[in-house]
């Protein structure tokens, strides 16, 4: 069988809207012959090339957008979908590790025809301002209920205490602190 270069894109981060990967290394390994090669040998070799520990890993062919073309390498048999990818690519194939244990595919967001959305929308879904302006004073803050369980007590209102109101139209650096505001990091 013929050896596969693959570029193990690592120590980066996923970064979204459009998908990339950001900050990282790259490690081409060439010749990487996957005759008698599973998923478990193939994360051996790319934890070799790696500081962070492996949470999972994605494939790609070279020279396309990942954030339309990148799949999810977790098993055997999507390691023969990674074999076939790189024969079909003139044995090259771009491998991205993701170290902080998150599904990088959450964040993809596919891209929705114009066309298609204006066959689905019909004008009587339309509401017009007058209506729209009285469903919000319907539901404006006041009339809101949270529902008390689910709020912790330090952040419930108290009664008999006045909380300070800002000015949405004041410049920020007009605005001034009161006595007894207290700011912290959140850290």
């Amino acid at each position: 069988m013929k050896g596969i270069c693959i570029s193990i894109h690592h120590e980066g981060t996923f970064a979204y809207d459009p998908l990339s990967y950001e900050n990282g290394d790259v490690e081409v390994v060439e010749n990487v012959d996957f005759g008698n090669t599973n998923y478990e040998r193939l994360m051996n070799i790319v934890k070799e090339c790696c500081l962070f520990p492996v949470h999972g890993m994605y494939f790609c062919a070279p020279k396309v957008d990942i954030g339309k073309h990148l799949k999810p390498l977790r098993n055997d048999s999507e390691l023969a979908n990674f074999v076939e990818l790189s024969f079909d690519n003139g044995c090259k194939v771009k491998l991205y590790v993701e170290h902080h244990g998150y599904n990088v595919l959450n964040g993809v967001t596919e891209e929705v025809d114009d066309e298609e959305l204006d066959d689905e929308i019909e004008m009587e879904d339309f509401i017009s301002d007058k209506d729209f302006r009285a469903k919000v004073d319907k539901q404006s803050s006041s009339s809101r209920t949270v529902d008390d369980k689910f709020v912790d007590d330090r952040f419930k209102v108290k009664e008999g205490f006045s909380y300070p109101v800002d000015n949405p139209n004041l410049p920020w650096n007009e605005m001034a602190p009161l006595p007894g505001m207290r700011f912290e990091h959140p850290d």
